[in-house]
């Protein structure tokens, strides 16, 4: 399984030496499709891009309904190309609501009992976890104040089990 996932993650990256055109299509597809395996590399390699297309393309899956994995993932690249404070809000209402999730699960969840009514909006914990700790090193890195307040918070307010964690990020924020 690793195997492939480490496969799946070079060859997307090959991608980007496809025409610019290719690769946004491809990267598009992706976001309709709600490839989440994929996501989290697809923004990273949009943001690393850095043109205009490419950051239209993390705008529309900023703009998606229904799709929250995609609009995380595309929000916090968008944060971390522009610190503008649109997004740091967004990324700060994140961390408030999943604040006490374990980002360091030593053991697996349990599983979901399903149920005839299923939200399929509903993060994962394995997807929240993933967001979780990219937004929380994306806000440690941009140093600001507000970014060293909303990791004191959770750390104080978040689950115990982040704190030495989050005491590592709050050594890079003050760095």
């Amino acid at each position: 399984l690793e195997v492939a996932k480490r496969i799946n993650e070079r060859l997307v990256t090959q991608l980007l030496y496809l025409p610019e055109e290719d690769f946004l299509n491809f990267a598009k597809k992706v976001f309709e499709t709600n490839q989440k395996k994929l996501i989290p590399q697809i923004t990273s390699l949009l943001a690393n891009l850095n043109t205009p297309a490419a950051i239209q393309l993390l705008e529309q899956g900023h703009s998606l309904v229904g799709l929250p994995f995609t609009r995380m993932w595309c929000t916090l690249s968008l944060y971390q190309l522009s610190n503008q404070d649109s997004y740091e809000q967004l990324l700060y209402s994140f961390v408030n609501t999943y604040q006490s999730q374990e980002l360091l699960q030593l053991r697996p969840p349990p599983q979901r009992v399903l149920h005839l009514s299923i939200n399929y909006q509903d993060l994962s914990v394995d997807e929240k976890t993933s967001l979780l700790m990219a937004t929380y090193q994306a806000l440690a890195s941009s140093q600001s104040p507000q970014s060293i307040d909303i990791l004191l918070k959770a750390m104080i307010h978040g689950n115990p089990n982040n704190r030495y964690a989050l005491a590592g990020l709050l050594l890079l924020a003050t760095d």
